[in-house]
């Protein structure tokens, strides 16, 4: 049986990972483990990880890249909380944030339907400015947006529109 864990930053991340990429890993995997980061203590992680590793599971650790000045400084600052003697490439740095994939994936009809502007790189935008762009374009209610955001994501588009996705998409999706 096939095994792979998936760690994630926050709560609002959950539907997103637990509904969109878990029903996508299940073409590679018989067992998908999410598991939420915020919370959680360092210990914790490195256990997690260490049996993964014993037992020969494949992980991901995904990661919005925030405020860090560059991938590197943020690998490094999440290599501290999950142990250095992890392989790199089980660390995905989204650029910039989780919700800049969603709004990504929303593409050109997305963007028709749901009354929002068209972003042709989406990479740098943050979920402070996607919930900004919402409320002017009428959502009052960030959950709100994000649930339709969800319902519209299109794998296609987030490839388009979104670096940092299409990367993660080539690399553990296709």
């Amino acid at each position: 049986m096939s095994e792979i864990i998936i760690f994630y930053e926050g709560g609002s991340d959950k539907k997103f990972i637990e509904i969109f990429l878990s029903e996508h890993f299940k073409k590679k995997y018989d067992k998908i483990s999410p598991f939420k980061t915020v919370g959680m203590k360092k210990e914790e992680r490195k256990g997690i990880i260490r049996r993964a590793n014993d037992r020969g599971i494949e992980y991901i650790y995904l990661t919005d890249l925030d405020e860090s000045p560059c991938l590197v400084d943020k690998r490094s600052s999440v290599s501290k909380y999950i142990g250095r003697d992890n392989p790199e490439d089980k660390i995905v740095i989204v650029c910039n944030e989780l919700e800049s994939w969603l709004y990504a994936g929303l593409g050109k009809e997305g963007c028709m339907k749901l009354n929002l502007p068209l972003h042709e790189k989406t990479d740098s935008l943050s979920k402070e400015e996607i919930h900004g762009i919402g409320k002017k374009c009428g959502y009052n209610s960030w959950a709100i947006l994000k649930n339709h955001m969800i319902n519209e994501f299109k794998i296609k588009n987030a490839i388009r529109h979104n670096d940092s996705f299409e990367y993660f998409y080539r690399k553990y999706l296709s």
